[in-house]
């Protein structure tokens, strides 16, 4: 099974345990500090249907979300009542777009610019700690691509003593390692966590961590 059949198939069998329901606090905590203007729009890598979408968008923001598993995107639009969406293909991308919102499904590691148009901001809560450990450099490389020279950020991890994932554990001094060549990092939070996978759970204490970026 190769690493998009794993993810559609953990969406089509409702494993999906990174889901949060209730939205992200971190985002709503940190978010109006970043000073991102009402009308930028905002990129959300691995979206799923989280709920953030709504939120991001209720800041006035134009959100975009690319996200591999279209009945992903499906769900989400249905759950929030967004059945004027008008969906089309372009290429291998079947995009749904309504007022404000654009929901791109497909690989995210070869999102061409003129699919996503122009990103003045990104928010990421589980999509660099669902990369494995090669695919993070490739991840990075696609924010950097995608992203605006002004663009703004704020990125949520998790960071664990396991080895293995997802999720996966990202330190400090690794996610500088991975950003800090094209981004300035400020660390916003750390908080011990309870809501992780029952295995790594046996492992010791989990955090939350939360950071502000900015591009050089």
């Amino acid at each position: 099974m190769t690493t998009a059949d794993f993810w559609i198939e953990r969406w089509r069998s409702g494993q999906t345990g990174w889901h949060q329901p209730e939205g992200n606090a971190a985002l709503r905590a940190f978010w109006p500090s970043l000073n991102i203007a009402p009308d930028a729009r905002v990129l959300v890598p691995f979206c799923g249907k989280s709920p953030d979408l709504a939120w991001l968008h209720e800041q006035g923001h134009t959100v975009v979300g690319v996200e591999l598993c279209a009945d992903a995107i499906e769900q989400f639009l249905a759950e929030a009542g967004l059945d004027n969406a008008t969906v089309s293909d372009v290429e291998q991308w079947r995009i749904y777009e309504t007022d404000r919102l654009r929901l791109i499904a497909g690989d995210w590691f070869t999102v061409p610019t003129e699919v996503v148009g122009p990103i003045d901001a990104f928010y990421d809560r589980a999509a660099l700690i669902a990369c494995a450990p090669e695919q993070r450099q490739p991840y990075v490389a696609q924010i950097n691509r995608l992203c605006g020279p002004d663009a703004k950020g704020l990125l949520v991890t998790l960071e664990h003593s396991g080895a293995s994932g997802p999720p996966f554990s990202v330190p400090e001094a690794l996610l500088r390692d991975l950003y800090e060549g094209d981004w300035q990092v400020a660390l916003l939070d750390r908080r011990s966590v309870d809501n992780v996978p029952p295995a790594l759970a046996e492992l010791g204490p989990a955090y939350e961590c939360a950071y502000r970026l900015e591009r050089r």
